[in-house]
């Protein structure tokens, strides 16, 4: 099913890709996730035991989901705010971008990451909100989770002014690229994942090529088999020195991992994790079994308390919603693959289907409205839009995370509008102090 869901979309992706939008990301994004990895699943895991009908039932459902998803989005999204997605459009608009924007985003993105090492010991744990570990602010923590679009921002501007500059600016732009991409993998395979997805698509635009035909889709998915192969034995490898208190690498490294055991360390970590498609299973598998199981909105209800910042309620009862699923289906509580077709499935059964595809279709309307903002040199527009596709790259992420997309949109419009007004601001005293001299 996994190789059958990649195929297809590689078929689709390689007719549709001519006028190529942020929902062709998230299709490639969901064929890497619930296609290649479920194949590749299969070498490290034993299916025998897997009844054929709730595997073939999950697929059919999260595939109508994407599809439904497709439709609305093509029809009903208006011409003006479709075109603000194309993907074309975006790269113009960043590789035009002032450089200084992209160097105040980036020293910025690096004085974080060197205060969070220095005061918490952070070097590469993410979702880190309620961890605690890590005594951080709050306001640090929501500003932390950041990193991963900023980041995505620089990587992209910084590829694009790349390819147009020559000689010491190419270096710099080469520099700040790695940088960045370091920074941002060391969060973790899926950070990497989604790097190796969009430098596909921006290295298609730059040469006008069609990267899921011919020859470009066997030299980009060789090379990126290769990087991807070479990070997850490293990764697997050395994660849990960084992922504990960084400040004592070296202790953590020799402590939990005393032995480098290169692929096989790879290999281990693929046959233990559950699959994002194997939660599915599960989920469909006690729903048909029992119907009233399904929860219809407990789950999100859940969500949204959590959302709930602890200043506003001091009663506060956080709860992972990966735990709170097992707990409502009588799983052993563990670590979950989420994704948002899993959960709204989990949470609304069969109806889930055509929630999710509503959902993403306002998530575009308000990102098309807020886009079309043009402030501080269309700097918020473009922000905007990449933090959009790294929602829509994410697969496997949390329930919630498309009303924490809509949050941060919204609460960064309100920083931009601030900046503006303190500009203006600045210039009308300016021109005061200006007159009074003259």
């Amino acid at each position: 099913m996994g190789l059958l869901i990649l195929v297809l979309s590689i078929k689709w992706l390689g007719y549709g890709l001519k006028d190529a939008s942020i929902i062709h990301v998230h299709v490639f994004a969901f064929s890497l996730y619930f296609g290649l990895y479920a194949f590749l699943d299969s070498f490290f895991k034993s299916n025998a035991g897997l009844d054929l009908v709730p595997l073939a039932y999950g697929y059919i459902l999260i595939i109508s989901a994407l599809f439904i998803m497709i439709f609305l989005i093509k029809t009903l999204l208006p011409d003006n705010r479709a075109q603000l997605f194309n993907l074309d459009y975006i790269f113009r608009d960043i590789s035009v971008i002032r450089n200084m924007f992209i160097y105040v985003i980036f020293v910025i993105l690096v004085s974080i990451r060197l205060y969070a090492f220095k005061s918490y010991g952070v070097l590469s744990r993410l979702y880190i909100m309620d961890d605690p570990t890590f005594n951080m602010p709050y306001w640090f923590k929501s500003v932390y989770t950041w990193q991963t679009w900023l980041g995505l921002f620089v990587f992209m501007a910084s590829a694009l002014k790349w390819f147009d500059a020559r000689g010491f600016k190419q270096i710099q732009w080469l520099m700040i690229g790695l940088i960045q991409a370091a920074l941002i993998i060391l969060f973790g395979r899926r950070e990497m994942m989604n790097l190796i997805i969009i430098s596909a698509f921006v290295f298609g635009y730059r040469y006008r090529l069609n990267i899921f035909r011919g020859r470009s889709l066997c030299i980009f998915g060789f090379l990126g088999g290769i990087a991807i192969l070479i990070y997850g034995v490293l990764f697997s490898n050395y994660r849990w020195a960084i992922t504990m208190d960084a400040n004592n690498i070296l202790h953590n490294y020799q402590e939990y991992n005393p032995t480098n055991q290169g692929l096989v360390k790879l290999t281990d970590n693929l046959s233990e994790r559950e699959s994002d498609w194997i939660f599915l299973y599960r989920i469909l598998d006690r729903q048909m079994d029992s119907r009233s199981i399904v929860p219809y909105g407990s789950i999100i209800r859940q969500g949204l308390f959590n959302l709930v910042p602890s200043i506003l309620n001091k009663h506060k009862n956080f709860v992972e919603l990966d735990e709170f699923t097992d707990v409502m289906y009588g799983f052993p509580i563990t670590d979950e693959a989420t994704t948002p077709y899993t959960m709204f499935i989990a949470d609304f059964g069969v109806c889930g289907v055509f929630l999710l595809p509503f959902v993403i279709l306002s998530l575009f309307m308000l990102m098309g409205f807020l886009a079309s903002i043009r402030i501080v040199a269309s700097l918020y527009s473009i922000l905007i839009r990449v933090m959009f596709i790294d929602y829509l790259m994410r697969i496997e992420s949390a329930y919630t995370d498309c009303l924490v997309l809509a949050r941060d949109a919204i609460l960064i419009l309100f920083v931009f509008f601030a900046f503006r007004i303190v500009s203006v601001l600045h210039e009308m005293v300016m021109s005061q102090i200006g007159d009074i001299r003259a």
